[in-house]
């Protein structure tokens, strides 16, 4: 048994294992295409053309720069336009070539949702950067927080800090009350790969070390990977499972070696997590 269906034996969820792997994979293939159309010649012609798609600061990076950084909320918000558009186009286009998408259409995301347990409302209500849930399927019901990595020494003073990766630990407001939930790194330098490796590191290096495990979701995608990250709110169980995904953007000018404003494809799936 893998460690990952370990987790959902554990926490008495062995039948939603599967619906989990699937819910997953679609969600991964969205960002793995909206991150291509972003980074097209068209999409990043467009984008950086937007009021607000920029930070209002330039940054060095490594020593380099100064470069212009993509500002978060814009990022989140073309990701999330972008897979709508993909998703139509999934839904026209692979019922009968691709199995794995036939029901694509009973996925529904959103941006700066509001958490299920929370204190405030409004402004206060402390959102989520991603919500996706089937329809008809109360029982899925996956938030995913993201944030910006230009250098490494951002994934523990953000990625892993309490408004990064701890915002699952919270103890009055968990990012999530289901078990499971995600982290996205928008990168700007250096590829997937070589972030991946140091998220890695890091899980290694923290205090306390989190556990972490990769598992392929889908045939044909490359292995994600998990962190078991305790969970405070409640006694029907002590931790939630978090995958991590890296999505290469783009700076200007690029701070990524051989970056061009045309974006490669991607492998299949969109997000690659190997190391």
């Amino acid at each position: 048994m893998s460690e990952f269906e370990q987790y959902f034996d554990k926490n008495g969820a062995i039948g939603k294992r599967l619906l989990w792997e699937h819910t997953i994979s679609q969600v991964v293939r969205l960002f793995g295409e909206a991150e291509r159309r972003i980074r097209s010649k068209e999409g990043h012609d467009d984008y950086c053309g937007l009021d607000g798609w920029w930070r209002k600061a330039r940054q060095r990076i490594d020593g380099n720069g100064p470069f212009r950084i993509p500002e978060e909320t814009a990022v989140s918000e073309a990701l999330c336009a972008e897979m709508e558009r993909a998703k139509f186009d999934f839904m026209v286009s692979s019922v009968s070539s691709d199995p794995d998408l036939a029901d694509i259409d009973m996925l529904e995301f959103h941006t700066e949702a509001p958490r299920r347990q929370k204190a405030g409302i409004g402004r206060r209500a402390k959102p989520t950067d991603f919500r996706f849930y089937r329809s008809g399927l109360g029982e899925i019901d996956l938030r995913i927080e993201a944030k910006v990595l230009t250098k490494q020494p951002e994934i523990a003073r953000h990625y892993l800090s309490r408004e990064g990766l701890g915002r699952f630990s919270d103890p009055g407001e968990p990012y999530t009350d289901d078990l499971v939930g995600g982290m996205i790194a928008y990168t700007v330098s250096e590829d997937r790969q070589q972030w991946g490796l140091r998220l890695r590191d890091s899980f290694a290096c923290a205090t306390p070390e989190l556990e972490c495990f990769e598992h392929p979701v889908a045939p044909g995608l490359a292995p994600l990977i998990f962190t078991h990250v305790p969970y405070t709110f409640g006694t029907e169980r002590s931790e939630v499972l978090v995958f991590h995904l890296v999505l290469e953007l783009d700076s200007a000018p690029p701070a990524r070696p051989g970056t061009s404003q045309q974006a490669t494809t991607l492998s299949q799936g969109g997000v690659s997590q190997e190391s």
